[in-house]
């Protein structure tokens, strides 16, 4: 029966054996797929954010016109 430690990146050399270290097979896809799922959903959120400042017309100076109260947020329009 063979060792387990000679399975993957066992030396030959006759000095202390070492199991390779690392990710193998479906929990590397499962990685993977979890580090494109957050990818894709912080481009998605990017790409929301910057779609609702243009359309609700958002500039620097818009921004100072806002007010905030205790109960309620209002946006000020300012005369063009």
């Amino acid at each position: 029966m063979p060792n387990p430690l000679h399975q993957r990146g066992a030396s030959m050399c006759g000095a202390q054996v070492y199991p390779a270290v690392g990710i193998y097979g479906w929990r590397k896809r499962c990685l993977y797929f979890f580090v494109l799922l957050l990818l894709v959903t912080m481009i998605v959120n990017l790409a929301l954010t910057i779609w609702i400042l243009k359309v609700m017309n958002f500039t620097p100076i818009s921004l100072f016109s806002c007010c905030l109260s205790s109960s309620s947020f209002l946006v000020c329009a300012l005369p063009l």
